[in-house]
């Protein structure tokens, strides 16, 4: 009996030991094991999911860069030429001036009478064009007036005018020879300045009064070598800037900016928008009078009637993804569709060999010159492009 029990005590201890022993080796390794796969795939997802986050993120900052930019000079050309171009013999004429006390008989930098200027890059690892808007301020309206009374340098510091309705004291306005171009001259800038005697009773006499010689903060033409050599004749014009606009519109780096020019000088670069990598601009040419555009070139206008000619500017704008991606996703460069029935020519690299597409039903395109940025492969770019007409030129044509 006493061994038969002992026995069986034995047997149920041996039995709850085995029972309760818990996981070997193996099975803790196999179950670390499967963890580290799963986490490992989980982990991936996650990263796949966040990359394709962040690049649709950084896809619409780019979107909505290049349509904010785009749109923003956009407004600006469309304004273009306001006050100047009503006197469309005047397009062309070097504007000169002498601002304040002696010295400088030229604006800087130099500048032309005409709405759109296009400045082709110079430096091929920065393609980028840039684009200068001048126009009036004159919020009421620039009116322009006629001198009805011949004046040499050195004579009085007034114009005797058909009307001096619209001009007001610190008006910057600009005396335009009518034979500007025959005679090799220039533009004069003055500033309306009282001389001797109330502005309001010169402005009854149909003068409008010039700043004096040496006055300071004012276009007062001093120095005689920017005035025409036989003077203003009866008939040539004034047109009054109001206070006279100069914005230069450029890509510095990714970085879409403006510089604003002043009297004194150029002033400091405004950042308007980021990831603007590319900025390539066009003169759009009416040549057979017909009121429509059939050339795009960035060949400057050089003589009146060349100005004349230019009715719109054709740009582009590419937009640059700030994400950066690890493999290469932009395999070419993308193209510049400038449309059908126009001849082109475009020069995509400074230096570099013209792209030129004669007028037909097939659309030209032509490269952006993206290989010049640095890494260019890895990120993905969005293209904008609009042709802007030039509505005061078209006024004051039609």
């Amino acid at each position: 009996m006493n061994t038969t029990y002992h026995l069986a005590a034995a047997s149920g201890h041996r039995t709850r030991s085995t029972a309760q022993r818990g996981m070997t080796l193996v099975e803790l390794m196999v179950a670390l094991l499967l963890g580290l796969v799963t986490t490992y795939f989980i982990a991936q997802v996650f990263a796949v999911a966040e990359g394709q986050k962040r690049t649709a993120t950084f896809g619409s900052d780019a979107q909505v860069n290049g349509a904010v930019a785009l749109h923003t000079l956009r407004r600006h050309v469309l304004g273009a030429g306001y006050g100047l171009t009503s006197v469309v013999e005047g397009l062309g004429c070097p504007i000169k001036g002498e601002y304040g006390t002696a010295g400088s008989t030229t604006p800087a930098p130099a500048m032309t009478l005409a709405p759109v200027e296009i400045t082709p890059s110079a430096v091929a690892s920065a393609p980028s064009d840039q684009i200068a808007v001048l126009t009036s301020t004159k919020s009421s309206f620039a009116a322009v007036t006629r001198i009805s009374k011949a004046v040499k340098y050195g004579q009085q510091n007034n114009f005797q005018v058909d009307s001096s309705v619209g001009a007001s004291e610190d008006d910057t306005i600009l005396a335009i020879p009518m034979s500007w171009a025959a005679d090799n001259t220039g533009c004069v800038l003055f500033t309306v300045k009282p001389d001797n005697s109330a502005i309001e009773t010169q402005m009854l006499q149909a003068q409008i009064p010039r700043a004096p010689s040496g006055s300071a903060s004012s276009w007062n033409a001093a120095a005689s070598s920017v005035w025409p050599p036989n003077g203003f004749k009866q008939d040539d014009v004034l047109v009054n800037f109001g206070r006279m606009r100069r914005m230069v519109f450029g890509v510095n780096g990714d970085t879409f900016q403006v510089v604003t020019w002043t009297p004194q000088g150029i002033g400091n670069a405004e950042q308007l928008n980021s990831g603007i990598v590319l900025m390539k601009a066009l003169y759009g040419r009416d040549n057979d009078g017909d009121g429509v555009v059939d050339t795009y070139d960035t060949t400057a206008p050089v003589t009146n009637a060349d100005w004349q000619k230019v009715l719109a500017v054709r740009i582009v704008m590419v937009a640059r993804s700030g994400q950066r991606e690890k493999d290469e996703v932009t395999a070419a460069e993308p193209t510049w569709n400038v449309g059908a029935n126009v001849a082109v020519s475009y020069v995509p690299v400074p230096g570099g060999a013209a792209t030129v597409c004669a007028a037909g039903a097939t659309a030209c395109e032509v490269p952006l010159p993206l290989s010049q940025l640095s890494d260019w492969k890895h990120y993905r770019y969005k293209v904008f492009d609009t042709a802007i007409p030039l509505r005061n030129m078209l006024w004051s044509l039609g």
